[in-house]
């Protein structure tokens, strides 16, 4: 859906001539939480760093962003009674324990301008898992726990500030369930455990050319 919109936005980045292609780099906090009957749900503040590309008009562009971003997940009550059967053996429980995924993310936006400095940005972003650090040693393959893939919706505001500065704020919803034992889940205990993730994420940025 989103490349058929590509031709009309490049359309209305050409016209009146006052089209501009810019490269930048940005760093920033995501702040995650996963909606799932098993984890801790408040938010966690992470690393978010990467780069940017816009090609914006008069009134309207695109965004790509190559993102590196961290998620932090913490086990509530009854995972330790779910998932027991994956521990290391020298746990007898997880309660509490702590998962640190690093992600990489590509959010392809589309921009609209609201005012002189300020751009609406919605689109989807896809995901990746880099890699998985289980910081108390607690599963077997903490890796598996997690979904290699992932597809989010995104909303948020860039603003254009002098100095080639620029700032950003913008929603993540997960789409997928993140849970990669959501099949044992449901056929070893009948629960439907299903892991969505949300994220906040607040950027400044520098804009090289």
């Amino acid at each position: 859906m989103l490349i058929c919109l590509l031709p009309p936005v490049w359309a209305g980045a050409q016209h009146d001539g006052r089209s501009s292609v810019n490269l930048g780099i940005k760093v920033g906090a995501n702040f995650n939480r996963v909606d799932g009957s098993y984890w801790d749900n408040g938010y966690k503040a992470n690393l978010m760093a990467g780069a940017y590309l816009t090609i914006n008009g008069a009134r309207a562009g695109i965004c790509i962003e190559p993102l590196f971003t961290q998620s932090t997940f913490v086990t509530g009550k009854g995972f330790n009674d779910l998932y027991s059967d994956f521990y290391n053996t020298a746990k007898d429980t997880i309660t509490k324990g702590t998962f640190r995924v690093n992600y990489y993310n590509v959010p392809v936006l589309l921009n609209l301008k609201l005012f002189s400095r300020v751009w609406l940005q919605v689109g989807p972003q896809f995901t990746g898992t880099l890699s998985v650090k289980d910081n108390e040693n607690l599963m077997r393959d903490a890796k598996a726990f997690f979904r290699t893939s992932m597809v989010s919706g995104v909303a948020g505001l860039w603003i254009n500030l002098p100095a080639h500065l620029t700032v950003s704020g913008r929603y993540v919803m997960g789409f997928n369930n993140i849970n990669g034992n959501a099949d044992y889940a449901e056929q070893t205990h009948n629960v439907k455990d299903t892991w969505k993730q949300r994220m906040l994420q607040i950027g400044i940025g520098y804009t090289i050319f």
